[in-house]
């Protein structure tokens, strides 16, 4: 099961990287590559291959401000703007949880990583 989830993310950040790279992004991105099933990013609509652009007006560039602003939602409406397919998109929700449910991995436009910092990456895939 692993293995397929490794192939998956590995086959959706080649297939974002080119649609992503041809975006005015700045700065390293969130790139959803799971949602976990009945979460609150499941109930909000968030996909596999949605970028976070930011969370309550404050941009995302790093995972320490995306769990911070998680951690401030709390007990409040948690709003999310995205970008999907190349439109900018936001969602809304009341937040009452202490995580998201998505799985992410940092994307910065222009930058191709690796094979050492991919299996890093993999290594330590990140949870929201």
């Amino acid at each position: 099961m692993i293995y397929k989830r490794v192939y998956f993310i590995i086959l959706l950040s080649l297939l974002s990287l080119t649609k992503l790279n041809a975006m005015p992004l700045k700065g390293p991105r969130i790139l959803i590559t799971n949602v976990m099933k009945g979460s609150i990013a499941d109930k909000m609509g968030l996909k596999p291959g949605d970028v976070i652009l930011s969370i309550n007006g404050e941009e995302i560039f790093n995972e320490k401000i995306l769990d911070e602003q998680i951690k401030s939602s709390k007990g409040s409406e948690i709003k999310i703007k995205i970008l999907r397919k190349g439109k900018k998109m936001t969602l809304k929700s009341p937040f009452n949880a202490d995580k998201l449910g998505i799985y992410f991995v940092l994307f910065e436009r222009d930058r191709l990583l690796s094979p050492k910092e991919m299996k890093e990456d993999l290594d330590t895939l990140f949870y929201a």
